[in-house]
């Protein structure tokens, strides 16, 4: 496509926008124009800013047009169903920049642009490299529970202690840089131990009270018996459609910046169909309307189900693999428990010291 032929569709493209405008209408806009697993603002096309500037100019800046500058943080975008954060900036009043337009719009569009980044910025956690990613993630992922001070934890403390801990991570570098090369390597090791041995943090938590420990345990097993039949019939009905996607994407790219539009895409079709031959099925042999709606309703109520139960399992075999592990190799649990006190000596120290200056 050449040059001209761009222009003319883009141009196509604003005037479709300018019309959706004028009645009243809402415009979503990914202004980096790709999408990327690292957490890093791409820069930014200036398409947003021409199509909001031109949209006004088209009404001598009085059809009263604003920008809502959104940031969106991912915790974990390579899991399903992982936790999202949205966080809306001030939005920006595109009247503002009438005067500008009129003199220069390219330049114009390049000032509201280079705003909206701005603005996008201070709503993101966004890192400078992959190794600084690295560090954050595994802190907050798993020691994030002991550095939030609020008892209940929301998302909104979750993003505040990732920008927070960015923040002390460049503090670090300046001032102290040895302290944090020391916690980097702690934590790298810890991590390695943690998947040599097949285990996570979380299975090594431990808490004060004894009895309150095994109440819980005889309560998530009892919990895991009496769910494992549904557990059963969610997954026989869920899987091949479940998995499928999976299979589909992780062999059509490399990418994963593409693997969850992939398997999102692809997902849509193998449940539809899946849910739809089973169905046609279940009424072939039933011969009732209701009994074949009753089984469509359970199909995802039974696969939510089955995707929990699989983490509550997961779980549960993980402590008892480490309790496995004390009685038969003892030795190799207290040196991870011993990694663990110290990175939590750490990074409390760290947390003292870098408080304490702000």
């Amino acid at each position: 496509m050449t040059p001209a032929q761009l222009e003319a569709q883009n141009e196509k493209a604003f005037g479709r926008c300018y019309d959706y405008f004028d009645r009243g209408g809402t415009i979503m806009i990914f202004p980096e124009g790709t999408s990327v697993s690292e957490r890093r603002l791409r820069p930014l096309k200036t398409g947003a800013a021409r199509i909001a500037l031109g949209a006004e100019a088209r009404h001598n800046f009085t059809l009263g047009l604003h920008i809502l500058p959104l940031g969106i943080n991912y915790f974990d975008p390579q899991r399903f169903r992982s936790d999202v954060f949205m966080d809306l900036a001030e939005p920006i009043r595109v009247a503002d920049y009438a005067e500008h337009y009129r003199q220069d719009p390219e330049g114009a569009a390049d000032v509201l642009t280079e705003e909206i980044r701005r603005r996008m910025e201070s709503r993101l956690v966004i890192t400078r490299t992959d190794e600084e990613d690295e560090l954050v993630t595994q802190v907050e992922r798993t020691f994030g529970q002991h550095l939030i001070q609020d008892d209940e934890e929301t998302l909104y403390d979750n993003f505040q202690l990732s920008q927070t801990l960015l923040k002390a991570v460049r503090y670090f570098e300046e001032l102290d840089a040895g302290r944090l090369g020391d916690l980097r390597e702690k934590l790298h090791a810890y991590h390695q131990h943690l998947r040599e041995l097949r285990l996570t943090d979380d299975a090594l938590e431990t808490r004060n009270n004894e009895s309150s420990r095994l109440q819980r345990a005889i309560s998530a097993g009892l919990r895991l018996v009496l769910g494992a039949p549904l557990y059963l019939y969610g997954a026989v009905n869920n899987y091949l459609p479940y998995i499928i996607p999976s299979v589909i994407a992780r062999r059509a790219t490399k990418d994963v910046e593409f693997v969850a539009p992939i398997m999102l895409v692809t997902g849509m079709l193998t449940f539809t169909l899946f849910y739809l031959g089973q169905c046609a099925l279940v009424h072939h042999f039933t011969q009732s309307w209701g009994w074949t709606l009753l089984y469509f309703i359970s199909l995802p109520l039974s696969g939510f189900y089955a995707l929990s139960y699989w983490g509550n399992l997961e779980e549960r075999l993980r402590r008892l693999r480490v309790l496995r592990l004390f009685r038969q190799n003892r030795p190799v649990i207290e040196k991870l428990l011993r990694q663990r006190t110290e990175l939590l000596r750490l990074l409390r120290e760290a947390r003292t010291t870098y408080l304490a200056q702000r």
